[in-house]
């Protein structure tokens, strides 16, 4: 069964011009893309030893620059001889296309003879919509290009499998990645096509309306050519549902997976001078040191609940000073590998979540390998963001627990539910806070369609209720500096500014590029997501729990900062919607193959990523 999806893949059994057209169109693409970014000198960010740096894209190539136009030239030549249906015309379009090119190159007028080289894929691609367009297969072989995606997918899976080799080298065979005599093939197009992500961002925040949009103008036609009108899965697919068996095997790997990923930058071998990798971890060191020496003093519950980091987030203190009781490693260590106990827990919650919306096993472990492998995981650890990241399991088994009360479960779900958000406000509230406001605008939402039970949404609500209610208690008897929700109320005030409105562009840019590693600027993740909000049906409250994730993000995008934003965007859930993505692809043609490339894709970037949080300060 592998092998012949394999041959299949490889294309054994079809014709040689499907082969040939399809393998030359692709690497034509490789070749052009580097050629074309060196050439105009495309602006980038690299992340290098735990610093994000402005470069140009310039004298990179496959091989170099002569060698990589001379490949655009042959692969244009091949293309356009075995494409094109009318031999005479494909000949003649070859010969003066060569013709052009070898005059501009020996003339001298180095600008014509860039300009003819980038001419090239245009030109193709003019020819392949005009083909679409008049008639089908009237001026193109029936068989162009047949190969397309798997070649694509291919050459995707093998240049990240050779950026994860150069990326682990050292730490597997003590080998430096600078002596190999091969490039990183797969990193430099990432930083390119990461410059797309602050309109990628963008779009997505907007999507909920582009999306009513598409639906009243009959936009939506444009993705006929894809299977179904919407990405909801049903649940009586035939790969949808998988044996208890495999999914304890598939995420038992994912969590084995993400431990080995967190422990790479620990290495010694990597970590030489035993450096602590999360930038918060020395104040989540002071403020344990505090608790420690007031746990005898009466002054215990005084620290946690009002003092320390102003009283938002007591239950992970305590919950990081237990671990600390009951170790015998030192602070610093028990914090730092603190994500030990959070990874497999938000794999988890994560897969029963996304179990819990689409009925999809598939799915569910698609968004177990993302949680694990993309955002939350990198982020969490460059920042040391582990209340954030521990409220964030605290509020994805919430909002199970809200999903399946809603379904007409059994009353114990509507009280799991109540106990779960007064857990969360006290782990991290300003986690609290954003998913209570979200869900408070889709009970507003079902209220207004009539899609569930008006008993059980007020019954919801009086739940985020009373967790607000207890913390401006808390506000009142403890001090107005100590409450949460006057915590959140200080960070929108001084996160929020009109200010940041004429800067809105450059602060996304430096919230998705620079911030925090430039970690955010994931397009693969955004357009999978941006695939998912385009073709969904907005009527499903599913659906709009996280449209309204989305739309939440145009306020602080237009006037709050940087740190507002991407305390935004890790606490949003795109492995999720991303998930379902992928699980659509995977139904369509070649779907698998596409899939595992993207995932190869993100995983690389996770690899490089890790294996950078080492700092070394520029000489």
């Amino acid at each position: 069964m592998l092998l012949g999806n394999l041959k299949a893949g490889l294309g054994f059994g079809a014709s040689y011009k499907a082969i040939v057209t399809s393998s030359a169109f692709v690497l034509l693409c490789y070749f052009y893309v580097y050629s074309i970014a060196s050439f105009l000198k495309f602006p980038i960010v690299i992340f290098q030893n735990g610093y994000s740096y402005n470069a140009i894209f310039e004298n990179t190539y496959l091989i170099d620059k002569n060698w990589d136009t001379l490949f655009i030239i042959t692969l244009t030549v091949a293309w356009l001889l075995l494409a094109i249906r009318n031999k005479k015309f494909g000949i003649a379009t070859s010969l003066i296309y060569t013709a052009l090119a070898m005059t501009t190159g020996l003339s001298g007028f180095s600008l014509f003879y860039y300009l003819t080289v980038f001419m090239s894929l245009p030109f193709i691609l003019s020819l392949l919509i005009f083909d679409k367009i008049v008639k089908e297969n009237m001026v193109l072989e029936i068989d162009t290009n047949l190969l397309l995606i798997n070649y694509f997918s291919i050459i995707i899976i093998i240049s990240s499998l050779i950026g994860i080799f150069l990326s682990s080298s050292f730490l597997l065979f003590s080998i430096q990645p600078s002596s190999i005599p091969i490039h990183n093939y797969t990193y430099p197009p990432y930083v390119l096509f990461s410059n797309l992500t602050p309109v990628l961002v963008l779009l997505l925040m907007f999507s909920f309306f582009i999306n009513i949009s598409m639906k009243k103008f009959n936009l939506h036609k444009i993705l006929s050519k894809f299977k179904g009108s919407s990405l909801s899965v049903p649940s009586t697919a035939g790969y949808t549902q998988l044996s208890t068996k495999a999914k304890f095997f598939y995420l038992l790997m994912i969590i084995i997976l993400s431990i080995t990923l967190f422990l790479i930058p620990h290495n010694p071998a990597v970590n030489e001078t035993k450096q602590l990798i999360g930038v918060d971890t020395d104040e989540y060191i002071e403020w344990e040191s505090i608790l420690i020496n007031s746990f005898n003093s009466g002054n215990f519950s005084n620290q946690g609940f009002v003092n320390l980091a102003m009283g938002d987030r007591p239950m992970t203190l305590f919950f990081l000073l237990l671990l600390i009781q009951f170790t015998t490693m030192d602070d610093p260590s028990v914090i730092e590998y603190f994500p030990m106990v959070l990874i497999p827990l938000f794999v988890l919650t994560v897969f029963f979540l996304t179990k819990e919306l689409f009925s999809n096993d598939t799915a569910a472990l698609f968004s177990a390998f993302l949680s694990g492998a993309s955002f939350h995981l990198l982020v969490g650890m460059y920042a040391g963001l582990y209340a954030n990241w521990l409220a964030l399991i605290v509020g994805y088994v919430a909002i199970t627990l809200f999903f399946k009360y809603l379904k007409g479960s059994a009353q114990r779900f509507g009280i799991f539910f109540f106990i779960s958000m007064i857990v969360l406000l006290f782990t991290h509230v300003y986690t609290w806070a954003i998913i209570s406001v979200v869900l408070v605008i889709l009970i507003v939402y079902s209220l207004k369609v009539g899609n569930n039970s008006r008993k059980q949404l007020f019954f919801l609500l009086s739940a985020i209720a009373v967790s607000l209610v207890l913390d401006i208690i808390r506000i009142y008897f403890a001090g107005t500096s100590s409450g949460g929700t006057q915590q959140m109320i200080n960070i929108f005030n001084y996160g929020l500014s009109l200010d940041d409105y004429y800067q809105r562009w450059e602060n996304l840019s430096f919230s998705t590029q620079i911030y925090v590693g430039g970690i955010f600027s994931n397009f693969i993740i955004y357009i999978l997501v941006i695939y998912w909000a385009l073709r969904s049906n907005i009527k499903e409250p599913r659906n709009v729990f996280f449209f309204i994730f989305f739309s939440l993000g145009l306020i602080p995008i237009f006037i709050g900062d940087e740190v507002l934003k991407a305390r935004l965007f890790y606490d949003i859930p795109f492995q999720i919607p991303a998930a379902i993505a992928l699980t659509q692809m995977m139904k369509t043609y070649n779907g698998k193959m596409i899939a595992f490339s993207l995932c190869m894709w993100i995983l690389f970037i996770c690899v490089r990523t890790l294996f950078h949080l080492y700092v070394v300060s520029p000489k």
